[in-house]
């Protein structure tokens, strides 16, 4: 037996002393009492146990035939399933986590290629890019891996994945119970917290803890970060990967070692699937979609899928997130109906699809496999868990009049909606789960009341979300506003109420008129002498010295320039008549247009400034803003560049012949009709202002930089709404919608007139040239025809609190155009 210094404290052991025996179980001495370890042919035994464990999401071909995972048995040829970690099928891609949305995609990494090499990472994504999934991968390529190796090389020290998954967390000290129960899962030998301990720290063999779901601490938020900071602290050896929801990952926390869920982790987010080409058989492009469709479903019944997914840009977006890639190709790989064009539907059809339930021939037997289906999701949803025990299972079934709870039960599991894991089940999915807890929701004669409760708890925010999707009664005008104006409701559930608004045209005030144009409600701003700039402790040069300026009475718009609104114009052929157009905005629409001195001069010193430091550079760039390490090898790049080639690559943006629509138009991300119009340049919303007056007969233009600030400041407010700041009034980084929001939705962030999101956002254009305080009218700075960068006001999604600030300034050039800057009207009263 070997004795253990310090028997009170197992942690404090050190990895040195502990080794394991081949084939005995060694024993330790710990408080007068003999501890038994398992030996490493035990931890071998136990990591076969988990390779077989994880086959789970093997994805069965159509016909009969062995499982896939049997055919693949080189290690590089992992199982087949909707997503694959090795990149034959589904290849995961990865980037450094960014809340910016990048004007170029980051160079793609490959996901077990970044994690295995990493000691400590934390994979970010959305519901269904198959971050569970990657972990059991990562799971069952360990343990194969050890497998073989233990095979070829005895000696070598194993490496043992734990997969945990953090629901069962129940605000223990640390993370040793849920060790403690990974190793006990597979039956192999038996653990107790004491022996746990103990064994991380065997020096003859390297533990991996998999760590799935770190938004599932739900009440233990705080519990469940301090118990993760102490294994490591207890555990530094240990290599620890970890999953987390993008809506519940917070990137500033994890730059504080005192919030951080693992200090000094590397980030990664999922990146969606690749579908670049243009037509099924374009050899020039990359398809994710087309090699999983033509895998699963031939090339033909593949090739017929892939039209209809391309003929609906909500379907194009649905099948670039892997699991809803493979609903689609459940439900519409075998019939050529109509396509669920939202999530909702989608899940909903997949539940129902003659690979699921829709198999059931018996329609009563169906039914109430159903009506289980549902119970058992609302009832887990309840208690706030993935999983449940045979007898809640038993207990759930048995409360449905007329269910044999062994029949659906098996049935359920057959038709793989429910999945058997040791004495456990849980559903295939955490979205099957939202998605039956919403069935039943819909189904209750209080669903109205029952979702507005729920809609202000995050851990319910899907089940909402897919409830509004699913049920047409909940999408009333009035109700759907009401969420979305309400404060407490989660952003991500007002977000969607607006998207529905806009999606089925109920948002009254963007109605298109008769006459085929929209007016934007509007506040009247009374006249005064406005201060701009002044003492601010976050003020930046340009902000300085303050000044003041007289100004008139005017009107501005509630609201940015919606899609909706500015589709009129395209529909209108805006982009065609001259007469709209500045001489200059004629010119950039047909790549006419000159470099101005200002812009050149500012390309010019950028080049300089990256020529003289480039680290100093990045680092400044890295300020206030995400900038990945892709961000800063490209800046690295332009470093090394001639200056005049710089500036001529940087100002084909500018210069070349533009297209006839906003840059991001098409992108599903940007161009739904509620949201804020973005990627316009201060032509187009020059433009726009021209035919809006045109047709509605009243002048409209975009206001000046006083105006502007003159409206969001009145008071002398710091933000629009008052004078601290208020993470929840606004759409900034720390929202992390990494998108601009719908309007209406930051109801608590308006100013006492009304006007609501001068802050965060977009960015909004003004008619000014940007030029240093003092403001003088006459100066030459409102010259709509003079060329220069024109000023930004108001900060945007993507920005620092500091940025949203009302006396923050920005500029552009006005002919530059990017994902986060759009436009307000103002309207000059005759």
């Amino acid at each position: 037996m070997n004795p253990i210094p310090d028997p009170n404290t197992i942690s404090s052991v050190s990895g040195g002393i502990v080794m394991l025996g081949n084939e005995v179980k060694p024993t330790f001495i710990l408080d007068g009492q003999p501890v038994t370890l398992p030996s490493r042919s035990d931890l071998l035994a136990y990591t076969s146990a988990v390779e077989r464990s994880h086959r789970r999401w093997a994805d069965q071909p159509e016909e009969p035939q062995p499982p896939l995972y049997d055919l693949a048995l080189p290690l590089d040829q992992g199982p087949n399933a909707y997503i694959d970690t090795r990149g034959l099928l589904l290849p995961m891609r990865v980037s450094e986590f960014s809340r910016q949305a990048a004007e170029v995609e980051a160079e793609p990494k490959d996901l077990v290629g970044v994690i295995l090499a990493a000691s400590r990472t934390i994979l970010v994504g959305e519901p269904g890019s198959g971050k569970t999934t990657a972990l059991e991968r990562l799971a069952w390529l360990l343990a194969a891996s050890t497998v073989q190796t233990a095979l070829r090389q005895p000696e070598a020290a194993p490496v043992i994945p734990l997969y945990i998954a953090l629901k069962q967390y129940c605000g223990e000290a640390d993370l040793i119970p849920l060790v403690e129960g990974a190793l006990n899962s597979a039956a192999v030998f038996a653990v107790n917290t004491t022996s746990a301990r103990l064994l991380l720290h065997a020096q003859d063999v390297r533990f991996v803890l998999l760590l799935d779901g770190l938004n599932e601490f739900g009440r233990y938020t705080k519990e469940g970060r301090t118990a993760i900071q102490r294994m490591l602290a207890n555990y530094p050896q240990l290599a620890v990967h970890a999953t987390c929801r993008t809506a519940d990952f917070n990137p500033d926390l994890e730059t504080n070692p005192e919030t951080a869920w693992l200090p000094t982790a590397q980030h990664w987010q999922v990146q969606q699937l690749v579908d670049s080409i243009r037509y099924w058989d374009d050899e020039e492009g990359e398809s994710d979609v087309r090699l999983y469709l033509r895998r699963h479903l031939g090339n033909g019944k593949g090739k017929r899928l892939w039209d209809r997914l391309h003929g609906d840009e909500r379907l194009r977006t649905l099948a670039l997130n892997p699991l809803l890639l493979f609903m689609l190709k459940e439900v519409g790989g075998a019939q050529d109906g109509d396509l669920p064009a939202d999530r909702g539907a989608l899940v909903r059809s997949f539940v129902h699809s003659t690979r699921t339930l829709g198999a059931i021939d018996d329609k009563h037997e169906r039914r109430k496999t159903l009506l289980v289906l549902e119970s058992l999701g609302w009832r887990l949803q309840q208690e706030r868990t993935l999983q449940c025990s045979v007898a809640v299972f038993d207990a759930v079934a048995g409360e449905i009049s007329g269910v044999e709870v062994e029949q659906v039960c098996r049935l359920l599991v057959q038709h793989r909606l429910l999945l058997e894991d040791r004495e456990q089940y849980r559903l295939l999915h955490q979205l099957v789960q939202e998605y039956a807890a919403a069935a039943h929701l819909v189904r209750q004669p209080d669903a109205e009341q029952k979702l507005a409760e729920l809609a202000v708890d995050e851990w319910w925010r899907e089940t909402v979300i897919l409830a509004l999707w699913l049920e047409p009664a909940l999408q009333r005008t009035n109700f759907l506003q009401n969420l979305m104006r309400t404060p407490a409701v989660d952003l991500r559930v007002r977000v969607a109420a607006a998207t529905l608004l806009g999606r089925r045209g109920l948002l009254a005030w963007l109605q298109q008129e008769d006459a085929g144009y929209i007016e934007p409600p509007m506040v009247k701003i009374p006249g005064g002498r406005a201060q701009l700039g002044g003492d601010d402790p976050d003020a930046y040069q340009n902000e300085l010295p303050s000044c003041w300026v007289a100004l008139e009475e005017f009107d501005l718009a509630v609201f940015p320039v919606t899609n909706a609104e500015y589709g009129c114009f395209m529909a209108a052929g805006g982009y065609d008549d001259p007469s709209l157009w500045t001489a200059d905005g004629q010119a950039w629409l047909k790549g006419e247009l000159a470099l101005d001195t200002a812009t050149e001069e500012q390309y010019r010193n950028v080049h300089r400034v990256l020529r003289t430091d480039i680290e100093q550079a990045i680092a400044k760039l890295r300020e206030g803003q995400s900038f990945s390490d892709e961000d800063a090898a490209q800046w690295r790049v332009f470093a090394g560049w001639d200056e005049d080639e710089f500036v001529k690559v940087l100002a084909q943006d500018i210069v070349g012949e533009q297209q006839r629509q906003p840059a991001w138009w098409d992108d599903s991300r940007f161009n739904q009709p509620t949201q804020p119009v973005v990627s316009v340049t201060w032509y187009e919303a020059m433009a726009y202002a021209a035919w809006l007056s045109r047709v509605s007969g009243r002048c409209y233009r975009l206001p000046s930089e006083a105006q502007w600030e003159w409206a969001a400041r009145r008071s002398r407010r710091r933000y629009p709404w008052g004078p601290a700041w208020d993470e929840a009034a606004c759409n900034w980084s720390g929202s992390r919608l990494n998108a601009p929001a719908p309007v209406g939705v930051f109801r608590q962030g308006a100013t006492p007139d009304g006007l609501e999101e001068l802050a965060g956002n977009v960015y909004e254009w003004t008619l000014s040239l940007y030029q240093p305080y003092p403001y003088l009218a006459d100066d030459g700075r409102e010259n709509l025809s003079a060329s220069g960068l024109r000023v930004l006001r108001g900060g945007s999604w993507y920005t620092s609190a500091q940025q949203v600030r009302c006396a923050y300034r920005d500029w552009l050039n006005p002919g530059f155009r990017n994902s986060f800057t759009g436009f307000r009207l103002a309207r000059i009263l005759s």
